[in-house]
């Protein structure tokens, strides 16, 4: 996210999407709480696991699709090939 805040020209958008690490690190910390305390079984610790791997690539695919689209660069070949092979 601060790469792409640092590549933006337009400094209103460099500092929208400066700020969003600080949003983002919030996010993680909130859930590393809700995790330590209320997981206590072994099915519970992977199906969190499980939801971070998912949620981290989203996450990061839906980054690369906004940094093409706000730097006017063409969309990453994984994220149409991604759709796809999730519906198989």
């Amino acid at each position: 996210m601060t790469a792409l805040a640092d590549a933006l020209p337009d400094a209103d958008l460099r500092a929208v999407f400066a700020s969003q690490a600080v949003e983002n690190r919030s996010h993680v910390l909130m859930g590393r709480r809700i995790v330590e305390e209320f997981v206590e079984k072994p099915v519970e610790a992977d199906l969190c696991r499980w939801a971070c791997t998912t949620a981290r690539g989203d996450y990061q695919r839906f980054l690369r699709e906004l940094a093409s689209v706000v730097l006017g660069q063409a969309a990453p070949v994984e994220a149409a090939t991604a759709a796809a092979h999730a519906a198989e």
